[in-house]
């Protein structure tokens, strides 16, 4: 059922849910008209329908690791790592401004420095890494001289938070003005909404919307 080639799809559904398929992506929470906006033009429209049918380009997988050591230079890595201590950056070195460094340790004392150049968010980024915790850090694993470093990690979590961080991602057409994290912050609240409005369609209808979950919350590049 490709609903782009589904005339009067609306006889299927109840009101609700297309309603709520033709819903505006500017009253997505985090969206707005000038967001919106950039989304018409990589989606070819702007309504929760048109977003729910642009489909991943690729799935990242994250490889979940306990040291460094077994990891390999440009992966994406998940690992457990024990906040030793901050370097706040910002002062130019060298003609370039010195990022912050978190400097962590994995579970079997490998040091791993995790780095940020943006420093407008320095207090969030301390206080997500407070030295003396272990936090579960996920992002692309790199070198810099001979150290190993964590550019701006894409998740950052308590252990007991961990489940949080998807072990393969999805990932998304793009375009100017419209990032990664715009789109998977409008995939997660469309997807949450949508639990209650299918619960009465019917099975063909259910079994579709389940398709596209699999679609956007993939477990690997098959769905």
């Amino acid at each position: 059922m490709e609903m782009r080639a589904l005339a009067g799809y609306d006889k299927f559904m109840h009101k609700e849910l297309v309603d709520f398929l033709n819903t505006d992506l500017q009253f997505i929470r985090g969206v707005g008209p000038v967001l919106a906006a950039r989304f018409d033009e990589i989606l070819g429209g702007r309504r929760v329908l048109d977003f729910l049918l642009h489909r991943p380009a690729y799935v990242r997988s994250r490889i979940i690791t306990d040291s460094i050591v077994n990891a390999t230079v440009g992966e994406i890595i998940t690992i457990e790592l024990m906040v030793k201590s901050h370097k706040v950056g910002g002062a130019f070195r060298r003609g370039r401004r010195a990022p912050t460094q978190i400097i962590c340790n994995d579970k079997f004392g490998a040091t791993v420095a995790i780095q940020f150049f943006n420093v407008n968010f320095l207090e969030y980024w301390l206080n997500k890494l407070p030295i003396g915790e272990w936090r579960v850090v996920s992002g692309k694993l790199e070198t810099s001289g001979n150290n190993t470093i964590i550019n701006h990690p894409e998740f950052i979590e308590t252990v007991t938070d961990a489940k949080k961080i998807p072990v393969a991602q999805a990932v998304y057409p793009s375009g100017e003005g419209v990032s990664q994290k715009n789109l998977v912050n409008v995939r997660d609240q469309v997807f949450a909404a949508m639990e209650s409005k299918i619960i009465h369609e019917s099975q063909s209808v259910r079994d579709f919307f389940d398709a596209l979950r699999r679609v956007h919350f993939p477990n690997s590049g098959d769905d």
